[in-house]
Parts: structure tokens; sequence; C-alpha cells
């Protein structure tokens, strides 16, 4: 273990066995040992004296989130105080309010334009613009696909470094195995994609002999394909917070992931169906003129909405049992 050092912390340790030795006002005004004017924090579970943060000895541990908190007199563990479980108690709920939903959507909006990530946004949409453009040009539908797919592994390490509490984005350099960091996830979102498409193409392909214009009147078409909307942050979940192709093409994986979110998968649907509104129409509302913003609209669009996702599944993270990536 690392060296010790003095000074408050947030612990996990049971509580002591002893109760501080206090008077006549009770465990909530127990006193420090040495410091008589001073509050305790800290109570000892072998000599049952108590001490203030200042002079708990304070041993950081392996987990950034665990320390070991000793009594000065005995090294013996302490525990938190009565006092000391309330003040840390609101601290967590500060903490959660903090990582509200309005938290989550309003950071998805605000990072993407923050700071240097301007940068990232103008790369991808001109990445996007380049691909458009080589389409107009007659080059192979294959180089336009290539375009579109090969920012989506990074897209996903944003859902995950946000899914982390970690803030701005990752940085290209953390992309250690091609085959593992690249090939692998992008697999993982194709092969899921394909489930939000296969409901309604299979009926399409069954009343194929009807036509197109009775498919595109069927209710039931639509209704499939409805199915495979709401199923697509599942595949976004899967892909970018599991290693395993069996769990992306799972759809009961993903069922029980999106279960577990609640409400905040109603947040996430918003978002998709807010990206794939500004992908299908984008260009349209902003016409031939200013055809040359869209891609970087797309590119705004997509970014906030993995940093949406990522957020969601932060402020979820014990329901989802997430660890750090």
């Amino acid at each position: 273990m690392p060296g010790s050092e003095r000074g408050s912390a947030r612990v996990g340790v049971p509580r002591a066995a002893a109760e501080p030795r206090t008077g006549a006002g009770g465990p909530e005004l127990a006193r420090c040992e040495q410091h008589p004017e001073r509050f305790a924090d800290w109570v000892c579970g072998r000599c049952a004296k108590t001490w203030c943060p200042e002079c708990a000895i304070v041993t950081k541990a392996l987990s950034k989130d665990f320390r070991l908190v000793q009594c000065p007199a005995c090294r013996e563990r302490c525990a938190p105080t009565p006092r000391r479980e309330r003040a840390d108690a609101r601290q967590a709920a500060a903490a959660e309010k903090h990582h509200s939903i309005s938290w989550a959507i309003l950071d998805a909006l605000i990072r993407p334009i923050r700071g240097w990530n301007v940068l990232l946004l103008l790369g991808v949409g001109l990445l996007y613009l380049l691909a458009d453009r080589a389409s107009l040009l007659f080059v192979p539908v294959l180089a336009w696909t290539l375009a579109r797919f090969a920012p989506i592994p990074y897209f996903l390490q944003i859902m995950r470094h946000a899914a982390n509490g970690r803030e701005g984005f990752p940085e290209a350099g953390s992309f250690d195995d091609v085959v593992w960091d690249l090939v692998i996830p992008g697999v993982r979102f194709v092969l899921g994609c394909w489930l939000v498409a296969v409901p309604a193409g299979v009926y399409a392909v069954l009343r194929a002999g009807a036509g197109a214009e009775a498919i595109a009147a069927d209710s039931v078409f639509w209704g499939l394909l409805a199915l495979g909307v709401g199923y697509l942050p599942g595949v976004l979940v899967t892909a970018a917070m599991t290693d395993s192709i069996a769990a992306a093409i799972n759809p009961m994986y993903a069922i029980q992931l999106l279960a577990r979110m609640r409400g905040d998968y109603v947040v996430l649907l918003g978002g998709v169906l807010a990206w794939l509104a500004v992908w299908s129409f984008a260009g349209k509302a902003l016409g031939q003129r200013l055809s040359f913003v869209t891609p970087f609209v797309e590119s705004y669009a997509v970014l906030a909405l993995m940093t949406l996702a990522g957020n969601l599944l932060f402020r979820r993270r014990r329901d989802l049992g997430l660890v750090d990536r």
C-alpha cells in the first residue's frame, strides 16, 4: 500500500463494534481526543477513542474509491461516527442530484462544442463531407460506407468514456489493439443494427408480392419498424459496454440492460429519435445552399448522442453493474 496521509476520506468500512465515548450530548456530539473543540468523524473499534479528520490516519489503498482509516493511538480500524455518516449521505445525495437527467442532457448538448472538442466535431464533419462529395463523383458506394462507419469504434469509445464518469472525449491513443479496439466494436455495432431491421425486413420480404405501395401503407410493417427503432438504444449499449459479439446480437441481453435503465431508457430513446431525425432531414431543412453544413450538423448529433448514452449509463452504473473500462 502507498503511504499514509491525514485528512478526511470516504471509506467503505463496517461500523465499529465499540460506541464513541461521548458526554451528555450523545454520539452526534462526540469530540476529538486531542482537539476537544472539534467534532469527531471517526471512532476506533478497539479503544473507542474518537478523532477528528486531522488526527485520524488515512491510508490510501489500491482502489481509488477505498481508504483505510486507523486510530492514531492503537492503529485499529476506525468507523465513521453517526455525524460523519450523515455528512457522507448528504454529500452522496448531492452528487447524485448533480448527475440528474437534466445534467445528462445538458452535458451531452454542450460537450461536443466545449473547448478543443470542437476540433473533433469538425474532423468528423469533414470526413462526412468528403464521403458525401465522393458519392457525387461516382466513387464506389464502398468508399462512402467506409467513411461513414470508420468512426463508429471511436464513437463507442466516447460512450464508454462518459459511462465511466470522465469528462471530454477519449484520446485517440487509447486504442491499444487494432482488432479488439477498432474492428470488433464495429462488428458488434453492425451486427446489432441488423436486429433493428430484421422484423420489418422479414415482413417486407414475405409481402413482396403485394408491391411497395401496399407495404408502405401496412400498419404491421410500420409497427415492426418502430419496434426495431425502440431496440436501437440496446444496440448502442451492448456494442459499447460489452466485449462479446454474442451479447451484442442477443436481444434478451440488451432488453435486460434497457430494463435496468428504467426511465433513462425513454430519454435515451428520445436522443436516438432526435439523431435519426437530424440524419434524415437535416439536408432538406438546410437546403442546397447550406448543404455543406449538413455533415457537421450530423457530426454534432452523433457526438451528442454518444455522450448522452454514456451519461445515462453513468447515472445507472450501480443498477447495470458497470465497472471502469
